[in-house]
């Protein structure tokens, strides 16, 4: 591999993460269609993944196909709630993936034009949920990180999983700062649960939406109502705690997968935190594996890039961007 190629978590493994072979990150994906995301690529060999996935034929495909996956994974037929209960109504959308137990809003879809068109709904049915709670006291086991995509009912799966969850080290959630469906909870609602239970916001990657009258492939590409985005939380009340060594490796695991370099030199480098439990040679390792220096020829042209401030570099993207572009989307998470 050359250096320029040189990816976090490529090459020969740590021997301080050998520890994680027999204790992996457990990963807790929630809405689980299309399996994990590419992100964790680097890190298959610490991985236990547990997905759930309401739609029966995705969850049947996912779990047939699971045996290939280079990690162990499990895949369950759960629809996550607030509370367990059956008789719920869930609004299935012409584009499956934005299926949801809140039907869609078209005063607020309207504009859009794409936006109608996904989140239409073709047919309802009536299903079960289950809370997070009962599903981990059932499996015997809680999630180090959680993933929750489910299409406006975040917070409920955040209020059935107040156990579940008090343990976990990061989450990324899925949260929207518009009314797209009727009656869903905002980001407003889900930050102030979130933050008064120690959790701290470390980055969005978000999405806007562009209006339908001004999609021109002649036209500008400006414009956009900031309608979603993916939140990255971390649970300040654990991480700042006296953490155990594992688990500690399990965070910068993590951190790596996002690219928090800068928080996984951080840790590292803390004489006080659990990394005092590694030796010199083991955290130059860990360093050299999970924050990586970029190889000459990122280096080169970040060395031309440096004439424009992040402001500069930001407005070169946003000029390139089509002018019947129907979204504008962070080109990485954070």
């Amino acid at each position: 591999m050359s250096e320029e190629n040189v990816e976090i978590g490529a090459g020969h493994r740590p021997a301080a993460l050998e520890a994680l072979v027999a204790d992996r990150v457990r990963l807790f994906d929630v809405g689980a269609r299309g399996g994990i995301d590419p992100r964790w690529g680097e890190f298959h060999p610490y991985l236990d993944v547990a997905g759930f996935e309401p739609d029966p034929d995705e969850c049947d495909r996912l779990n047939r196909e699971s045996d290939a996956l280079p990690y162990p994974a499990r895949f369950l037929p759960y629809a996550l709630g607030r509370d367990t209960q059956d008789g719920v109504t869930f609004y299935v959308a012409n584009w499956p993936v934005a299926s949801s137990i809140y039907p869609p809003n078209p005063e607020f879809l309207a504009p859009f034009g794409h936006a109608p068109r996904l989140l239409a709904v073709k047919e309802e049915r009536e299903i079960s949920t289950v809370t997070l709670d009962d599903v981990c006291a059932d499996q015997g086991v809680t999630p180090d990180y959680l993933k929750l995509d489910v299409e406006g009912a975040e917070f409920d799966v955040l209020m059935g999983g107040e156990s579940a969850l008090r343990d976990t080290l990061m989450m990324e959630v899925e949260v929207e700062f518009g009314p797209l469906r009727v009656n869903q909870p905002l980001f407003a609602e889900i930050d102030a649960h979130l933050r008064e239970r120690g959790w701290s916001l470390l980055g969005l990657r978000r999405l806007y939406w562009r209006r339908e009258a001004g999609l021109d492939p002649s036209g500008s590409g400006y414009g956009g109502r900031l309608a979603q985005a993916d939140a990255l939380y971390c649970n300040d009340r654990v991480i700042d705690g006296d953490l155990p060594l594992t688990k500690g490796l399990k965070l910068l695991v993590m951190l790596a997968a996002y690219r928090q370099v800068d928080f996984v030199l951080d840790l590292l480098r803390d004489a006080g935190s659990f990394c005092r439990h590694l030796s010199p040679g083991e955290r130059s390792e860990l360093e050299a594996h999970l924050a990586p220096r970029p190889g000459p020829m990122r280096r080169v042209a970040g060395r031309g890039l440096r004439r424009f401030d992040a402001m500069g570099r930001r407005a070169m993207a946003d000029a390139l961007q089509p002018g019947e572009a129907n979204v504008w989307q962070d080109p990485h998470f954070f």
